[in-house]
């Protein structure tokens, strides 16, 4: 079902595939080149009235209302450890009461590089989102 989102070198795939008639969806990045790539891949897809892309930075940017759904395309796993509660703090912000979090991680493929990712991280913010 989600072999979608694993395109490679992502440029809004993601985005442009959740969009519907029935579904606006919301791509956010800091960089202007990847939001302008996206946005002329979506201009050509069928659902394009139905997706935005927008340039700014996730911890200060201000939505209109709170999302059903936040997709967190390894968002989470690139950010310092140090950070993370401020990134669970902000999910919470962001999502509907009954919205949910889904969150692709990418550990690596070695053993030795899941160090960084075994230290509880998804309770915690599990946790954190709770709060």
């Amino acid at each position: 079902m989600l072999a979608w989102i694993m395109h490679e070198n992502q440029q809004g795939y993601d985005v442009i595939a959740m969009a519907s008639s029935e579904r606006n969806v919301v791509g956010l990045d800091l960089s202007e080149a990847a939001i302008a790539k996206a946005k002329k891949l979506a201009a050509s897809s069928a659902n394009a009235n139905s997706t935005t892309f927008i340039v700014d930075n996730f911890f200060t940017w201000q939505p209109n209302e709170p999302f059903d759904l936040i997709f967190d395309y390894t968002f989470f796993c690139a950010i310092d450890l140090k950070t993370r509660p401020t990134w669970a703090s902000r999910m919470a912000e962001l999502l509907k009461p009954d919205g949910e979090l889904l969150i692709l991680m990418f550990p690596g493929n070695s053993l030795r590089n899941l160090e960084r990712f075994s230290r509880g991280n998804f309770v915690h913010f599990s946790l954190y989102l709770r709060v």
